[in-house]
């Protein structure tokens, strides 16, 4: 760059530019006799004409080239390549410079290089944005990416029942949100059915259940909303002393013995008493009979 000495005068077309011991300046700085323009002191007040030699052993850079066209502030960032917030830089013209370079719409937000840009939101924020809250929904986020996202699970209800992706309420039962089908705490025979009722407890006839009698089974819900169901059989444990039971306790089928004395008929003879003796089948001769050779007789035949 070519260099001047300090204290030449130029005097161009009735405008002086003059080249003070400190050349360089701010707007914001004052000098008398000296106005700043594109950061250097100019002369107000001489008007020679031609230039003037001084003895000077100082140097300065060429002041500017006044023909440059100070760049618009659009102009200033669209050359940095910002486009938000505060900026500082030298413009085209090489003026330093600090100017505002606007502000950035929604949804995108001024990062710290001085540009737009996206910030993606959380999984949790774009369900909550879109107001689902069960599983996978997919739809634009913020940034306008389309993107598949899981919402979570219904604690009550279920999902998609009034809307898709939104915990619906089938049954409100004494405020309680209650889920299709589920069954009613205190009575198992009642249900959550919402096309017969959304705000009650529905009988459900015939529907399984379990009675807690283990000697019962295919127990259903009867038309009164009581679960009961057929006994158990056992009877091919049955014998002429013994009848099959259901044991209580695990449902298993067991041969207990008849009560004593109970009737049995197992030797086809009329002479004899049959009755059931600790789960046996004894025989005895009845008075004034007498059994021979496998024939009753009467006594003193």
């Amino acid at each position: 760059m070519r260099r001047l000495v300090l204290g030449l005068v130029l005097v161009m077309s009735g405008c002086n530019y003059d080249a003070p011991s400190e050349i360089t300046c701010v707007a914001a700085d004052l000098r008398a006799g000296y106005t700043c323009v594109g950061g250097y002191w100019v002369s107000t007040g001489v008007a020679d004409v031609g230039l003037t030699d001084v003895t000077t052993d100082q140097s300065v850079d060429t002041p500017p080239d006044l023909t440059c066209t100070r760049p618009t502030v659009a102009e200033f960032c669209a050359s940095l390549t910002k486009n938000c917030g505060t900026v500082s830089g030298t413009d085209a013209c090489g003026e330093a410079r600090m100017e505002e370079c606007g502000a950035c719409i929604a949804p995108d937000t001024c990062q710290t290089d001085n540009t737009c840009t996206c910030t993606p939101e959380e999984d949790a924020a774009f369900c909550d944005r879109l107001g689902k809250d069960c599983d996978d929904t997919t739809a634009p986020d913020n940034c306008g990416v389309t993107r598949t996202v899981n919402c979570g699970s219904c604690e009550t209800g279920q999902c998609g029942d009034d809307a898709p992706n939104v915990c619906g309420c089938p049954c409100l039962v004494d405020g309680t949100c209650v889920a299709e089908a589920s069954r009613n705490p205190a009575n198992q025979c009642e249900v959550c059915d919402s096309a017969a009722s959304a705000t009650g407890w529905t009988l459900a006839t015939g529907l399984s259940c379990d009675d807690q009698d283990k000697c019962t089974t295919t127990d259903v819900c009867d038309a009164a909303g009581i679960c009961a169901g057929a006994a158990k059989d056992c009877s091919a444990l049955g014998e002429i002393c013994k009848a099959g039971q259901c044991d209580a306790a695990n449902g298993n089928c067991i041969a207990v013995n008849k009560p004593e004395q109970t009737a049995c008929t197992d030797d086809g003879l009329a002479c004899t008493a049959d009755v059931c003796v600790a789960g046996a089948c004894e025989n005895s001769l009845l008075p004034d009979t007498c059994l021979i050779s496998g024939t009753c007789a009467a006594a003193n035949e």
